[in-house]
């Protein structure tokens, strides 16, 4: 099963390089075809103006749970506006 899972990662993470997503934001994982999913989910810098955000996280899961030999997918990441992302610094009145 090791060898299965080491593919279905090789392929999650090539799926996300070409949805431009800054890998370096998250950790990905495989267990018996599970695969988890944790951090960020943000565009790299080249790709933040083409159409990411709404609805980022279920497509990536979609195509995730795509991949032969995958059975669930644990998507514990944040997509741009969701979470800490949403907030705003705001001055401190004087």
């Amino acid at each position: 099963m090791q060898r299965l899972d080491a593919q279905i990662l090789a392929e999650v993470r090539s799926l996300l390089e070409r949805r431009w997503i800054d890998l370096t934001q998250l950790r990905l994982g495989t267990t018996n075809g599970v695969v988890y999913v944790e951090g960020m989910l943000r565009p790299r810098l080249e790709a933040r103006d083409e159409g990411a955000g709404q609805g980022l996280r279920e497509r990536i899961k979609r195509e995730i749970e795509s991949i032969a030999g995958v059975r669930e997918v644990v998507l514990a990441a944040l997509a741009p506006g969701e979470g800490k992302e949403s907030w705003r610094s705001v001055p401190r009145p004087h």
